[in-house]
């Protein structure tokens, strides 16, 4: 068990890329300054939001001059026929449409436009340096979109295969961020919400900090490689293009739906006390099936124990999860009072959480409590 204070991190902490970028992007982006030159990391200014200037008209600049080399070098549309949902389809149209509408900042619709949700000019100019400086090959399609971000797969020179994900800027639908950071310990002393393109770079780094801390912990994730601004690079969960499925979509046999219900309810409590975190919003859409095993996806809203709302969160993962494998029709399942117990125990030692919870289930639910909150 990790002590009180581990994963947290200091604000001077600035090595966020991890050993796995090449060089030289990952010199440039551990020194925070790509030297004036095109290749490597592009640094940002914190002025995309004060209205125009040079740097603005720079930026858009850059990324045209670049856009005639690298364009065909990334495809936006989805991969193998990947597509979002009909409801997150319509929702994602009409904030692109708000958007896109005429508004007093200064900037020319042009430049405010995006992409696929998400690239703007400097996102564009950041996916540019990566293909310029060789830390990508090539960006081959979208593999997933959520409210928050699109994630991308590519071709790295190591891994092979790699996750792009790109955070939304320009059009924030994802706006309910304060709930997971107000109060916590690692946001101690603020953040800047005046400012939407730095919130999302610190929610990026929160992701990248917690996916650091789940590898560590042994928590089947994707292993986070490189972060620069509001763009993380991930290994890829998935072979030859094809994304490893999600929870929700992945055909489970009875015995398949069995091992991940047992892979599930252990992971809630090794996540809680092997890495100090509550997922918060741990659901059969943030866990993915591949190869017999349950990996964990979307960290950037986890929090830390010490959160106001840390236990309130916990015990909606642990309801998503039961109310999930009672509908795959997997029994025995405990209740939400015995799956909460479990994870929070402090009595159960290390090596010993699988016989617990194989006791757990033998002894059944106790006499007049409901198995699980009610059907979602």
């Amino acid at each position: 068990m990790l002590p009180a204070d581990a994963g947290r991190y200091s604000d001077a902490e600035d090595d966020i890329d991890g050993p796995a970028a090449p060089a030289p992007a990952a010199a440039a982006a551990a020194s925070g300054d790509d030297g004036g030159t095109s290749d490597g990391w592009y640094d940002d200014d914190d002025q995309w939001a004060d209205g125009v200037d040079d740097g603005e008209r720079l930026t858009v600049a850059k990324s045209e001059s670049l856009a005639s080399r690298f364009d065909s070098l990334i495809s936006l549309q989805p991969l193998r026929g990947t597509s979002m949902s009909q409801a997150a389809g319509n929702s994602l149209s009409r904030t692109e449409r708000k958007a896109a509408q005429p508004k007093h900042t200064g900037l020319t619709r042009d430049e405010r436009a995006t992409t696929e949700h998400v690239l703007d000019p400097r996102t564009r100019l950041l996916l540019f340096k990566m293909l310029n400086s060789g830390v990508l090959q090539s960006i081959n399609g979208c593999v997933s979109t959520g409210k928050e971000a699109n994630v991308y797969h590519a071709f790295a020179r190591e891994p092979a295969e790699v996750a792009v994900k790109v955070y939304k800027t320009s059009v924030l639908t994802f706006k309910d961020r304060d709930r997971y950071v107000a109060g916590e310990f690692r946001w101690r002393h603020g953040y800047c919400r005046s400012n939407p393109r730095k919130m999302v770079r610190m929610w990026a780094e929160k992701e990248m900090r917690n996916y650091r801390r789940l590898a560590e912990a042994g928590v089947p994730c994707p292993a986070p490689l490189a972060l620069r601004e509001h763009v993380l690079l991930m290994s890829f969960v998935g072979c030859d293009g094809y994304a490893a499925p999600r929870l929700k979509d992945a055909s489970l046999s009875a015995d398949e739906a069995a091992s991940a219900s047992r892979q599930v309810m252990l992971l809630l409590r090794h996540i809680f006390h092997g890495c100090r975190l509550v997922h918060a919003d741990f659901s059969e859409y943030n866990l993915l099936w591949y190869n017999g095993r349950v990996v964990v996806i979307d960290v950037s809203q986890a929090v830390e124990h010490d959160h106001p709302n840390a236990l309130v969160f916990l015990r909606k993962d642990c309801e998503n999860a039961i109310l999930f494998f009672r509908r795959q029709g997997v029994r025995p399942l405990p209740t939400l009072q015995q799956l909460f117990g479990f994870v929070t125990d402090p009595v159960i030692g290390r090596g010993e959480e699988e016989a617990a919870y194989d006791a757990l289930l033998a002894a059944g639910a106790p006499h007049g409590e409901q198995e699980a909150g009610p059907e979602a």
